[in-house]
C-alpha cells in the first residue's frame, strides 16, 4: 500500500476543488441537501476562498494513493496548545482501507511538532461513518454546536476532541506504506 501525505502547494488549490466537489456530492447527499452542498462549495471551495485559507496556513496537505490524488486536509493553530483539523477528506472508493487513519497519525505527528496537545475537529451529527472513525482514531465528544451559515442553512455538529500524548506517537514519515 503505497500512501502520500504531502504540503500542499499553491499550484494544488484547484485539484483540491475539483476533489472537495466529488467528495462532497459523493458522500454529504442524504446528510445534508443539495442546496446546502451546493452553497457550501461555493461559499469553501471556490478558488479565492481557497487562496485566502492556503495563506492563513502552512498545514494543507494532498493525500495520494498509488501516485493518485484522492484527499486533502487543512489544520491550522487553535491557540497556543491546540490545533483545529479544519478539512480531511478522502475519496469514497478508497474509505475503509485504513488510510483516514494514517492519515489522522499523519496529522497528529505534525500537531505535535508544532507542540500541540490536543486536536479538534467538527463532524456533522449525521455523518455517523466519519463519527466512527474518529472515535475509533481516540476522539472524544466535547460538545454540540447548532450556527447559521448563511441563506437559511445551519452547521449542525458535533465538536470532537483528541488529547496527544507525547511518548506514545511514533513519528511517520510523508511516505507509507
Amino acid at each position: 500500500m503505497t500512501l502520500n501525505i504531502t504540503s500542499a502547494a499553491i499550484s494544488d488549490l484547484s485539484v483540491i476543488q475539483t476533489l472537495a466537489h466529488r467528495i462532497w456530492n459523493q458522500h454529504y447527499l442524504g446528510i445534508i441537501t443539495q442546496p446546502q452542498i451546493d452553497y457550501m462549495l461555493e461559499r469553501d471551495y471556490n478558488l479565492d476562498h481557497l487562496q485566502k485559507a492556503f495563506a492563513a496556513t502552512s498545514n494543507f496537505l494532498m493525500v495520494s494513493y498509488l501516485s493518485q490524488h484522492i484527499g486533502f486536509a487543512a489544520l491550522f493553530r487553535n491557540g497556543s496548545t491546540q490545533v483545529h483539523l479544519e478539512k480531511i477528506y478522502i475519496e469514497q472508493q478508497f474509505q475503509g482501507l485504513g488510510l483516514g487513519q494514517k492519515i489522522l497519525q499523519h496529522i497528529e505527528t505534525l500537531a505535535l511538532q508544532q507542540g500541540a496537545q490536543s486536536i479538534t475537529l467538527n463532524v456533522n451529527k449525521h455523518n455517523h461513518l466519519a463519527i466512527r472513525a474518529y472515535r475509533r482514531a481516540g476522539y472524544t465528544h466535547r460538545r454540540s454546536i447548532l450556527e447559521p451559515i448563511g441563506q437559511g442553512f445551519y452547521v449542525d455538529d458535533y465538536v470532537y476532541e483528541k488529547s496527544l500524548e507525547p511518548q506514545k506517537q511514533t513519528s511517520l514519515a510523508h511516505r507509507q506504506s
